[in-house]
């Protein structure tokens, strides 16, 4: 257990890994600057308890959830910095809490000016899903997403408050953005080219449409409507 005076840190620095296995109590907050995090504990409530009670900074490194559970935790991906939040293959973590299991919490979640937020990994493919909470996201319209793996999901019709206000969204083959039939659906695409670029908003109100993401061909719409001519799919 890590234990500490009222506003004790832990601060990650280097390329190896760092494994939680029980609940600490610090309360300063914890900063990933390099290397990896992995919450491997939550409390009987099933919220991760491995980091304390303190904010969460991502300023570099990986924050991964190797069993089931909900962040309660403050998060945010730091200005000018890409990093990674994700979960291990079979796993579902949470930010902001399950209203099923934890309840909603009130959880904040901030992307500073130029940060690139990557969720999933090749290998991560679990499932990181963005939840209601009393503190609606700050998202900086410069930041940019990387769904690099798994999928990134919605619950309680919150995910369209971050894929909405980035400046970019991107979907590697194989990763998927799920918006979990959300009432309000939406995604920010910047396709680029060499020679052109174009930024649009798609607004799905069907609650059953697929949007295709090609980075090679610019659209532009401004109805709702399927994408058929890329090669990596979002289905939402």
């Amino acid at each position: 257990m890590i234990s500490g005076p009222t506003g004790g840190s832990l601060v990650k620095i280097g390329t190896g890994t760092l494994t939680f296995s029980g609940a600490n109590t610090y309360t300063g907050g914890t900063t990933v600057q390099a290397g990896t995090i992995e919450m491997n504990h939550v409390n009987g409530s099933n919220l991760f308890d491995a980091l304390g009670t303190g904010g969460v900074t991502l300023s570099g490194g990986t924050l991964r959830g190797l069993i089931t559970g909900s962040l309660a935790n403050d998060l945010t991906f730091s200005a000018n910095t890409t990093s990674t939040l994700s979960a291990a293959a079979g796993t579902v973590l949470t930010l902001g809490g399950d209203p099923n299991t934890t309840g909603n919490q009130n959880t904040a979640f901030t992307m500073g000016a130029n940060s690139v937020a990557v969720f999933g990994s090749a290998t991560d493919s679990g499932t990181v899903r963005i939840n209601a909470s009393s503190q609606s996201p700050t998202v900086d319209s410069s930041s940019a997403v990387i769904v690099a793996g798994g999928t990134l999901q919605d619950l309680q019709d919150s995910l369209w408050q971050v894929l909405g206000a980035t400046g970019s969204v991107i979907v590697n083959a194989g990763a998927t953005i799920n918006y979990n039939d959300a009432a309000l659906q939406i995604i920010k695409l910047r396709l680029t080219r060499i020679s052109a670029s174009h930024e649009t908003m798609y607004v799905c109100v069907s609650r059953q449409c697929t949007v295709e993401l090609s980075f090679s061909d610019l659209v532009t719409t401004t109805t709702p409507q399927e994408i058929t001519h890329a090669s990596h799919t979002v289905p939402f």
